[in-house]
């Protein structure tokens, strides 16, 4: 079993697999004329001290995803969130359920505190959202 050096089957083996690879990756990344997909719309529910450190990437993600609405139970917090999400049209809401409702999002991120998850996501997923 020693060195079986190039043959004509390993040749063509290897040039498919390439060929395939190639092909393969140009219908991945495709033209450069391809128009860039939306922003992901998401939701922060829970505008506290956890919800910051979201905020923050969120607003780098430029292009990428975007906050479209914030929620809490404290409207003054949820208003107070909007400066941290980097201003704009961000709508604010007091309930969850109403938020979900709205239709404002593609994913969820909830920053409230661990024992209120579980509803939350529930109504999330039930809404057909990604939860985070």
């Amino acid at each position: 079993m020693g060195d079986e050096g190039i043959t004509r089957r390993r040749m063509i083996r290897t040039t498919v697999g390439g060929v395939a690879g190639l092909s393969a990756a140009t219908s991945v990344w495709g033209a450069s004329s391809a128009p860039a997909p939306a922003p992901v719309r998401l939701v922060v529910i829970g505008i506290g001290n956890r919800c910051r450190a979201h905020l923050q990437i969120i607003r780098g993600l430029v292009g990428r995803c975007q906050a479209t609405a914030l929620c809490d139970v404290v409207p003054q917090r949820a208003e107070a969130g909007v400066k941290l999400a980097g201003g704009g049209d961000i709508r604010t809401f007091a309930r969850h359920t109403d938020l979900l409702r709205a239709g404002l999002c593609d994913a969820v991120v909830i920053t409230t505190p661990n024992y209120t998850h579980a509803p939350i996501v529930l109504d999330a997923l039930t809404a057909g959202l990604h939860v985070l």
